[in-house]
């Protein structure tokens, strides 16, 4: 029963995110861009500035923000990471297809290349 507990959580993501999405143009968000003494908004100021990484020699001293870092080192590495993660599982799942052909048969009849697997498989799975 353990891993059914991931289709409730699964589902009430979708739930929740639904109900998010329904929500966000509900909020009251003109306010946060007027209101403030700063002409762009206490909100355009949090957004980190993606134009400091094509610049060619800047340096975090002369345009001091608390993104610099994270958008120079840590979001690369987060990227990179995430990559590494998805090819890590994709080739798990291709493993258990590739040991699964090498015992299937190639039936000979066919065009195309129909292979017999004497095993009972679930549906859409490896094995």
């Amino acid at each position: 029963m353990r891993h059914w507990t991931f289709y409730n959580w699964n589902r009430w993501f979708l739930f929740l995110g639904t109900l998010v999405c329904y929500a966000i143009p509900a909020l009251a968000t003109l306010s946060w861009f007027q209101n403030s003494p700063n002409p762009y908004g206490p909100v355009i100021k949090i957004i980190p500035r993606l134009y400091t990484l094509a610049t060619p020699g800047f340096t975090a001293a002369t345009y001091p923000d608390i993104y610099t870092d994270f958008l120079n080192f840590w979001l690369p590495l987060l990227f990179f990471t995430g990559m590494l993660a998805q090819g890590t599982q994709l080739a798990m799942q291709f493993w258990p297809f590739y040991q699964l052909r090498q015992q299937a048969k190639r039936l000979p009849d066919y065009a195309e290349k129909v292979y017999q697997v004497d095993q009972n498989l679930a549906p859409f799975s490896f094995g």
